[in-house]
């Protein structure tokens, strides 16, 4: 019972700094180490004292106390951990009851060790590896924890230190792939985002996270968002939309989670002059666009997305090639301001340079912006992009219900109502 109490006070010693993640106390492993060789040794002596008060008490049933002793330490550390949930800065935790359920083995087979000389050397070996592979997944636990907790500095912090002591681990992959994503949607630190997606593409191919990085990587920045269900609205330069108007809108591929279909709805004026339909696709570091109904493409932007970089593809029948010729720029177009924009020339491979050529502007979480046709001397605006909507239901398209049907739909319900009383 002393001994009990001893472990209890222990346990009641406040936490000031409110952090019970191993990770954050400046010591890392070793800490940790530490700490968890308490349990072991709280609860080993605990074993001990309990089987032989335990074999004492009841000399004839010594050789059975072992369950009854082990189930009272399972008991007593069940009841610890729900004691530091009262206590300030102290939380409960499973992965402590497992480790006190180890220190208890381990207690017993010393107390028994001359009988079972043997025996208890490859059990603690068991115990003391098993301990090891724990620790292992609790630092990428305690990672996650400090992510969620919003703590991103340490959360980047304690991944690079996972990956660091086990560069072999199964989820070592996964913790540069968190590490490149946390720089990417929280910080919107691109360039560092790009170093670890592209760590885990050529360190890790064979892994599920080398695909999750390859697709992150073409969408930091992204200069085509897939954002189904937003209408995008294109308007000829010299009328702005008087003339020429295209609506393009997004909509999902059913069973295919990195492709989109583009349907694109042309107007002169207000009359409508055709519709066409294409599949946009983000795979193999490239963005393809593909015709329905055909495996065919040409490759619209080719990652990653470097001024200079150049690639060839057909479109149309015709071989051509394309080059990010500038980048960063700031665009004013109909629909607002955009900055951090590139430009991509297009032009038919083998064709004289004094001819002509387009240019295709991108900015960065909303895509094509503007088209241009370029020459040796000049720069002329074909289309630009003058809004972005959620799609919305056309009033037109609802049919309207006359006066006349209205009433006589109401006449019917009287007299179904009549019928039934």
């Amino acid at each position: 019972m002393l001994w009990c109490g001893i472990i209890f006070l222990l346990s009641a010693v406040p936490n000031y700094t409110g952090n019970g993640l191993d990770l954050e106390s400046g010591f890392g492993v070793a800490h940790f180490l530490s700490r968890k060789a308490a349990h072991l040794t709280e609860y080993a002596i605990l074993m001990i004292l309990v089987h032989c008060a335990a074999c004492g008490a009841w000399p004839e049933f010594r050789f059975r106390m072992f369950l009854p002793a082990f189930l009272f330490c399972l008991f007593y550390s069940l009841t610890d951990e729900w004691h530091q949930t009262f206590v300030f800065g102290r939380t409960g935790n499973f992965f402590d009851i497992f480790v006190d359920s180890l220190g208890a083995l381990i207690g017993f087979f010393v107390y028994r060790y001359k009988r079972t000389r043997l025996r208890a050397p490859a059990l603690l070996a068991v115990v003391i590896f098993s301990l090891c592979a724990c620790v292992k997944d609790k630092m990428f636990k305690d990672a996650k924890k400090l992510e969620k907790l919003g703590r991103y500095v340490s959360a980047v912090n304690a991944y690079e230190k996972f990956f660091t002591d086990h560069p072999n681990h199964p989820k070592a992959p996964e913790s540069l792939y968190q590490i490149g994503r946390i720089y990417s949607q929280v910080y919107n630190d691109c360039a560092r985002a790009q170093s670890y997606f592209e760590r885990v593409r050529k360190n890790y191919s064979q892994s599920v996270w080398a695909r999750e990085a390859e697709y992150s990587a073409m969408n930091c920045p992204d200069y085509f968002p897939f954002n189904e269900g937003l209408v995008y609205e294109f308007v000829d330069s010299q009328s702005l939309g008087k003339n020429m108007r295209r609506v393009m809108e997004l909509a999902t591929v059913p069973g295919q989670d990195r492709q989109v279909k583009v349907k694109d709805t042309i107007y002169a004026g207000n009359e409508l002059v055709g519709r066409f339909e294409r599949n946009m696709k983000k795979i193999s570091m490239e963005l393809r666009e593909f015709e329905l109904g055909s495996s065919s493409y040409n490759v619209v932007l080719k990652y990653p997305l470097q001024v200079k970089s150049s690639w060839e593809t057909k479109k149309n029948g015709k071989l051509m090639r394309y080059v990010l010729a500038d980048a960063p720029l700031v665009l004013q177009v109909a629909s607002g301001e955009y900055r951090n924009c590139i430009k991509v020339e297009e032009r038919e491979k083998g064709s004289s340079s004094g001819g002509s050529w387009k240019c295709f502007y991108y900015a960065p979480a909303t895509g094509l912006i503007l088209t241009t046709a370029a020459t040796i001397k000049n720069e002329t605006r074909i289309a630009e992009l003058r809004s972005v909507k959620p799609k919305t239901s056309d009033p037109a398209a609802v049919p309207k219900i006359s006066w006349r049907t209205k009433l006589k739909n109401q006449f019917k319900s009287w007299m179904a109502v009549k019928d039934e009383s």
